[in-house]
């Protein structure tokens, strides 16, 4: 956490203001994780409002097979249904989806991982598993979820 600080808008009172980076583990449903030789994710928090970032590039897939999960949220989501949070994936090199395919990640209610899908015109929603990742592929992620505090 590398700076805090309170934060005064018109009609309230101060909001809790933080900012500073998190270590994501990208790896699948069963804790079977990816080497990641690339790790460069930050936050920023004002309130309840969590804006993350992050660019993660692997060498290894490692032994992971199942669905792929970002883990290590810097904050705990919501556990009421207002804490379910999309984060589209708006780059990704060395993975293996039709044309057309956007790959999203689904915060859940009171967790700090992000579950990978894929999207698709004629398929509509799927898994977004380990067999999708290549040894080195890449992930640029962005966007806002709802923390518990």
């Amino acid at each position: 956490k590398s700076s805090a600080g309170t934060v005064t808008l018109s009609g309230t009172t101060g909001l809790d203001y933080e900012e500073g980076t998190w270590t994501a583990i990208l790896g699948d449903s069963s804790g079977n994780n990816m080497n990641i030789t690339a790790n460069q994710c930050s936050y920023i928090k004002i309130g309840r409002a969590v804006v993350i970032t992050g660019r993660l590039v692997t060498d290894s897939i490692g032994s992971a097979s199942g669905q792929m999960l970002i883990t290590g949220l810097p904050y705990s989501s919501k556990s009421d249904n207002s804490g379910a949070s999309c984060i589209p994936l708006g780059y990704c090199a060395g993975i293996s989806v039709t044309a057309g395919t956007t790959v999203t990640g689904r915060v859940s209610n009171n967790s700090t991982t992000m579950s990978m899908f894929m999207w698709t015109e004629a398929d509509g929603m799927a898994g977004f598993d380990a067999s999708n990742w290549s040894a080195n592929g890449q992930c640029q992620f962005g966007g806002v979820y709802q923390s518990n505090s």
